[in-house]
């Protein structure tokens, strides 16, 4: 069975290849309203052009396939086709001042959108300081810097700034402005109350839930942020964007909400008169949405662009586990409770939140071949629903496959976002992806929840660009095995390990795997190609080639790292707060080293400290003249360099030896 849906078609047709359909929704009606289920597929051919929807695509459960007869939506052939979450705007541009123009909203047009697409690409908010387009990472010309925290006796949140780095326009209405405050691991945004010139402080009302805290007594979330303040609002980088007074350089623009005026100052490249103008309208322009006791099954989504869905990162946020993360329950396509499921081959562009996004009951289901760039947040999501877990109720993604995807400049708003992102799930296998210029990790799980991944055949590089800690790998586990008080030198109180492990997940597999450093860009401390953060427990990491990056091990147990390559990493391999009688293995490694051979950070006052031997070492920068050094700081100890010999003498790398390992051609990336 095959449906055909057209631009110039009419939805009262009968859907043919000569009599097409006008709109998918209309297409998804017929599948469901089918009287009898043929035993091949179902496909709905797509004409080219742009698909606005006035709702998402909801696939439930009365449109699922079967297992020989999928419903596909996908293109006719190799046509072009647009499923946009927006809408086009016929706008009559008039001259406003200083090469601005603006336009009355069309009836029907939205006025509360936070993105503006022209000839395809985003415009800028209107914004204080302005956007520098070749430097516009956190580090760049385009923000400006905090002082500290209000006082907290005050009882308001915010800041105070240097009014030498600070606009000097006054703003009529401060509370439509919205603040990109950085912190270390990622971005929060708030909605501003007011900006008292007198005091130098800007005063926020609602937001700041995009990050997870996790306070001092191991709580997620701190319910009084004022306390915290200092460490939230002092010495950080910013922006504020939706200020009328703001719009003065070419690609910014303003929306006046009450008076319905769009206000634009377009660049040298664009005429307006001719210009495609879209904005976003919708979250998602797909819902493959099923129920606890009935799935959606054997849908495909295949060959789209995937365009004009509205940012979220002032939606409802939430703490899926105690990693460092919250995220909004959405995407541009929405998956949940489904089986067989598949979204391949699509071009996410621009989305305004995360791309895909599997959400609690998902099993076998495949991500596969897409592109991804310049989304607001994360590229695929997948997270479980810690509270319902347990019996039937399986709220969790089960059997996932991500690969073959190009993942690229993510972020644009959220700065806590990966290339895919993990939580209270099992089974999720990545692998043979390409992601780069990220701003924090390429991959990431936020727990050790279910374990039982396979992580392997990808590269990745340029991380952690507008943030610090991790690469292009990080994961955590504190629901089974960590203890604050060790971790985070609240008590320094260290515990036998065996009251930590609640239930060991299944292992966890990395290998294989390209991590390498940032093109262009000198990386700062903390940045590691595979990082196991606080309480990563039961992976076998193997096989791996990290260049210019490290491998690190924090506080967990069952981490077995052998038969890598690390080359010149900028910071050494690591091991950090190390429990006592932990069972990590690290053996049979080619190290290549630019300065130590390995850092070890509150190592226990007890030895053993880890079963570590058959490990080659080498300094291509001094080969002999060199002398290899292992630095400890033992837990309540002061920092100690150890010779190889002396490390050899206490037991440690006793096999292990000190030669050039013989790459092919290194120079060349040919590390054979």
């Amino acid at each position: 069975m095959e449906l055909f849906i057209s631009p110039g078609g009419n939805d009262e047709s009968p859907g043919t290849r000569t009599k097409p359909f006008r709109t998918p929704g209309r297409a998804l009606e017929a599948i469901r309203c089918r009287a009898d289920r043929e035993p091949g597929p179902i496909t709905v051919s797509l004409r080219e052009g742009t698909y606005y929807l006035d709702e998402p695509l909801a696939f439930d459960p009365s449109c699922s396939g079967g297992p020989e007869a999928p419903v596909i939506m996908k293109p006719f052939g190799d046509e072009r086709v647009t499923l946009s979450g927006g809408m086009r705007l016929e706008c009559r541009w008039e001259p406003f001042r200083d090469g601005i123009f603006k336009t009355r909203l069309p009836d029907g047009a939205p006025s509360d959108f936070t993105q503006l697409f022209v000839d395809g690409r985003r415009m800028v908010r209107a914004r204080y300081p302005n956007c520098a387009p070749g430097d516009h990472l956190v580090h760049g010309k385009g923000y400006t810097d905090t002082l500290e925290s209000v006082p907290p006796e005050s009882g308001r949140i915010g800041f105070t700034y240097d009014p030498a780095g600070f606009t000097d326009k006054t703003w009529a209405r401060p509370e439509k402005a919205v603040l990109h405050l950085s912190h270390d691991w990622g971005f929060f945004q708030y909605r501003l109350e007011e900006v008292d010139r007198e005091r130098h402080a800007v005063y926020l009302g609602e937001g700041g839930w995009q990050i997870n805290l996790v306070g001092p007594s191991g709580e997620v979330g701190i319910p009084d942020m004022a306390p915290h303040a200092p460490r939230i609002f002092g010495d950080r980088r910013f922006f504020i964007e939706n200020v009328f007074e703001e719009l003065d350089a070419p690609g910014e623009w303003y929306v006046d909400d009450e008076e319905r005026i769009l206000y634009f100052f377009p660049p040298k490249t664009v005429e307006p008169a001719s210009a495609l103008v879209e904005v976003p309208v919708l979250e998602s322009v797909a819902l493959i949405r099923g129920g606890r006791k009935s799935h959606v099954r054997h849908i495909v989504i295949e060959g789209m662009r995937i365009a004009h869905t509205r940012s979220t990162f002032l939606d409802e946020f939430e703490a899926p586990s105690l990693g460092d993360w919250t995220v909004h329950r959405g995407g541009a396509v929405f998956v949940q409770d489904a089986e067989s499921c598949a979204v391949e081959g699509c071009f996410f562009d621009a989305v305004g939140g995360s791309a895909v996004f599997l959400n609690g009951g998902c099993s076998d289901i495949t991500v596969r071949g897409c592109t991804v760039t310049e989304a607001g947040e994360s590229a695929v999501c997948v997270v479980g629903n810690r509270h319902q877990v347990y019996g039937s109720n399986r709220a969790f993604p089960d059997g996932v496959l991500i690969e073959d995807n190009y993942i690229r400049d993510i972020g644009s708003f959220g700065k806590q976002v990966a290339g895919a992102f993990v939580s209270i799930a099992r089974h999720v296998t990545i692998r043979h992806n390409l992601m780069h210029s990220l701003p924090r990790a390429g991959i990431c799980l936020n727990d050790c929840w279910g374990g039982g991944h396979v992580i392997e055949h990808n590269e990745i590089y340029d991380t952690v660009r507008e943030t610090r800690d991790h690469g292009p790998f990080n994961s955590w586990g504190r629901e089974g095995y960590w203890c604050e008080n060790q971790s985070h030198h609240y008590g320094k109180v260290p515990h036998p390990h065996p009251v930590f492990i609640r239930r060991l997940p299944e292992k966890t597999v990395i290998r294989n795997n390209f991590f390498h450093g940032n093109e262009g860009y000198v990386m700062g401390d903390y940045r590691q190609a595979i990082d196991m953060d606080d309480g990563t427990l039961n992976f076998h990491v193997y096989d791996n080639l990290c260049v210019d990056i490290a491998i690190s091990i924090r506080e967990g147990e069952y981490r077995t790292v052998e038969n890598n390559i690390i080359v010149n990493p900028i910071v050494p391999m690591g091991f950090h707060v190390l429990f006592d009688g932990n069972h990590d293995v690290v053996r049979r490694n080619i190290i290549v080293t630019r300065s130590d051979l390995y850092h070890l950070n509150d190592a226990p006052p007890t030895e053993p400290w880890l079963d570590v031997d058959h490990n080659l070492f080498f300094n291509a920068e001094a080969p002999w003249g060199y002398r290899p050094w292992v630095t400890v700081r033992a837990r309540g100890k002061r920092l100690t360099k150890y010779t190889l010999e002396e490390w050899q003498e206490m037991g440690y790398d006793t096999h292990s030896l000190y030669g050039d390992p013989l790459f092919t051609d290194p120079a060349n990336g040919d590390y054979r």
